[in-house]
């Protein structure tokens, strides 16, 4: 088998695991039951992203399909990429976190992301902030100790 997840997974274990691996993330839900949840930075308040509540399926979709689509000149659209109403699959927006410093590159997301899509992810957040490194040496190599 690949390495990786695969299939949908339910919105409360999507949650559990970017609360756990993220950096200061907190999960505020709207409603009860299959409401969206919405994940904020716990130091800010700032809005993160949201994500629909119940179900999630893998990847990204459409939910209203554009008529007359680029990839199905006469109907409607056979990928599911054009259209209006994007529904966010959990490795999409996982991808995106992760991409975007929110949440951290831990075994587990490793596991669940796979390895391709892990290491972009992690390319795509090293290309943004090119500085991050974690022991700055060139930094400090004009300070001299006494």
């Amino acid at each position: 088998m690949r390495p990786g997840r695969h299939g949908g997974m339910s919105s409360g274990e999507f949650e559990n695991i970017l609360t756990r691996n993220s950096n200061f993330m907190a999960v505020r839900r709207a409603g009860s039951g299959d409401g969206y949840a919405g994940f904020y930075c716990a130091i800010t308040g700032e809005f993160v992203l949201g994500i629909n509540g119940g179900w999630l399926k893998e990847h990204s979709y459409m939910k209203n399909r554009r008529y007359g689509c680029e990839c199905t000149p006469k109907g409607l659209c056979r990928t599911g990429a054009h259209g209006t109403l994007l529904v966010r699959g959990w490795r999409n927006v996982l991808w995106e976190l992760v991409s975007r410093g929110r949440v951290k590159g831990t075994d587990q997301i490793h596991t669940i992301l796979g390895t391709p899509d892990f290491r972009d992810s992690v390319e795509k957040l090293m290309q943004k902030a090119p500085t991050i490194n974690p022991s700055p040496e060139w930094e400090y190599s004009s300070l001299r100790s006494a």
